[in-house]
C-alpha cells in the first residue's frame, strides 16, 4: 500500500533544490521510482561502515546522525537528503543514522540512483557539490554555530577567481624575467648588478604576492545553515569576520555573472535582506546555491507559520480553560540582527577595537600599504640613483648628506601617512 500519493511526492520533490528545473513529467517519473520506508523512533537506519545501497529523502519526521568526527552530529528534518556521497565514492557509510521520531523516508536503490544522475547531469553536479562540501567541513571550526543549528552546505570561492587574482603577481614575475634577460645582454657591471637586484626583488615580491592571494582565497568560505547564510572571511594579517543574513530576514536572492564567469560556471550571489545586502562573490555554480538558499528560506517560513499557528492554538485552548500542550522551550536569538558583520582583531594590524559599547574602526591596512608604496619606491630610486651618479657609493660626507637629505623626504611623507592612517577612524 502506498502511503504517499504520486501527486504529494511530486509536490515534495518540486520544493527541493536538487530537482529544481525539472519538468512535471520528469518529477512524476522520479516519484514513481521512489520506494517508501517508514521507521519508528529509535530504529536504526544504518551504521557507520555499512555498505551503501540506497539514496534517501526524508519525507517526514526527524533522524539523527552519529559520527565521531567533530561538528558532524546533526538532526535531519523533512526535505533533507543523504546517502549520495557514499554511493558516488563507492565507499561504506560514513555515519550512523537512526530515527529520532516516527519518520517516513523515500529512497532510490543504487541502480535507480545511478540511472537518475546519468539521465540528469545537473543533478549529478549538485550531488558532487554536496560531497565536496562534506569534505570541507573538516577544515573549519564551527564554534560560532547556535544550538541546534546545522550546516547544510559549504564552499570556497571558485578557483577561476583565484586565477584572476594571480594575474598581477604573474605580470610582476614577467617583469622580473625581462630584467634578468636584460642583465644577461648588458656589458656594464653596475647595470648588470642593478638589473639582477631588480630581478630578485620582483621575483620575491611575485612569490609573496601569489602566496598571499592563495591563502586569502583558501581561508574564505560560504556557509548555508538551517538558520542563516554566512560569509566567513579571514584576511591575512588583519582579522576574521562573518557577514550573516538570517533566513527569516531574506527577501530576495539574485545571481550576477559575467561572460567569462558563465563559461567557468561561477558568479556573484546577492542576498537581499530587510536592512541591507550580503554580496557573495565568485560562488561556484551560483544558480544552484541560489536555489538552495531559497529552499531553506521556504522551510524557515513554513516552520515560522506552523509556530504561529501553534501559538494561536495554545492561546485559544487556554482561553477556553483547556490545558495547553506542553511545549519545549527553546532559546531563540533576537531577530533584530537581520544582517551581522562580526570580526576578531589580529594582533599585528588592529583595525577594529571594542571599548564597551563603542566599536572603533581604522581603514584597512592595505590602504596604508598603497599610500606608502610610492614614497618607498621614490626612496629606493634615490639610493640607486646615487650609485649611478657617483659611480658607486657617495665618496665623502657632503655627498652622503645630500643623498640622505633627499632620502629623508619620502621617509617624512611615509611617517605622516602612517599617523594620518592611525587617526582616520570610524566609531559606532
Amino acid at each position: 500500500m502506498m502511503l504517499i500519493s504520486i501527486e504529494d511526492r511530486v509536490q515534495f520533490l518540486a520544493k527541493l533544490a536538487i530537482f529544481t528545473g525539472l519538468e512535471q513529467d520528469e518529477l512524476e517519473r522520479i516519484a514513481n521510482n521512489l520506494a517508501e520506508y517508514p521507521v519508528r523512533a529509535g530504529d536504526l537506519l544504518y551504521r557507520q561502515g555499512d555498505r551503501a545501497d540506497n539514496f534517501y529523502l526524508l519525507y517526514s519526521g526527524f533522524l539523527a546522525t552519529s559520527d565521531p568526527a567533530p561538528h558532524s552530529v546533526s538532526i535531519l528534518e523533512s526535505g533533507d537528503h543523504f546517502g549520495s556521497r557514499a554511493l558516488l565514492a563507492g565507499a561504506p557509510r560514513a555515519q550512523t543514522i537512526y530515527a529520532q521520531d516516527n519518520s517516513l523516508l523515500l529512497y532510490l536503490p543504487k541502480r535507480a540512483f545511478f540511472e537518475l544522475i546519468s539521465n540528469y547531469p545537473t543533478i549529478a553536479d549538485k550531488f558532487l557539490d554536496r560531497a565536496e562540501a562534506e569534505d570541507l567541513k573538516e577544515e573549519i571550526d564551527f564554534d560560532w554555530l547556535y544550538k541546534d543549528e546545522q550546516v547544510h552546505h559549504l564552499m570556497r570561492k571558485h578557483t577561476g577567481y583565484l586565477w584572476q587574482r594571480f594575474v598581477r603577481p604573474m605580470l610582476l614575475l614577467i617583469a622580473a624575467l625581462l630584467a634578468f634577460n636584460f642583465s644577461i645582454t648588458t656589458q656594464n657591471a653596475d647595470t648588470k648588478f642593478q638589473l639582477l637586484l631588480v630581478t630578485g626583488a620582483c621575483s620575491f615580491l611575485s612569490l609573496i604576492w601569489g602566496l598571499w592571494e592563495y591563502f586569502d582565497w583558501r581561508n574564505d568560505f560560504y556557509v548555508i545553515t538551517n538558520r542563516r547564510v554566512v560569509w566567513l572571511e579571514h584576511m591575512l594579517l588583519h582579522s576574521s569576520s562573518r557577514k550573516e543574513a538570517p533566513l527569516s530576514a531574506i527577501q530576495q536572492v539574485d545571481v550576477h555573472t559575467s561572460q567569462l564567469a558563465r563559461l567557468m560556471h561561477f558568479g556573484d550571489v546577492i542576498v537581499r535582506t530587510y536592512t541591507g545586502t550580503v554580496l557573495m562573490p565568485a560562488v561556484p555554480n551560483p544558480h544552484h546555491v541560489k536555489e538552495m538558499i531559497e529552499e531553506y528560506c521556504n522551510r524557515q517560513n513554513d516552520q515560522s507559520r506552523e509556530e504561529r499557528h501553534d501559538t494561536i492554538r495554545q492561546t485559544v485552548r487556554k482561553s477556553m480553560g483547556i490545558p495547553a500542550d506542553e511545549i519545549e522551550e527553546e532559546a531563540i536569538e533576537a531577530d533584530e540582527e537581520f544582517m551581522i558583520d562580526r570580526g576578531e582583531p589580529f594582533q599585528l594590524f588592529k583595525t577594529r577595537r571594542v571599548d564597551g559599547d563603542v566599536v572603533t574602526y581604522h581603514r584597512h591596512w592595505f590602504v596604508l600599504f598603497s599610500r606608502l608604496l610610492l614614497p618607498a619606491l621614490f626612496m629606493i630610486a634615490i639610493l640607486f640613483g646615487s650609485r649611478i651618479l657617483f659611480a658607486g657609493w657617495p665618496p665623502d660626507i657632503q655627498s652622503w648628506l645630500l643623498v640622505l637629505t633627499f632620502a629623508l623626504l619620502p621617509v617624512a611623507v611615509m611617517t605622516y601617512r602612517i599617523f594620518d592612517w592611525q587617526n582616520d577612524i570610524y566609531q559606532v
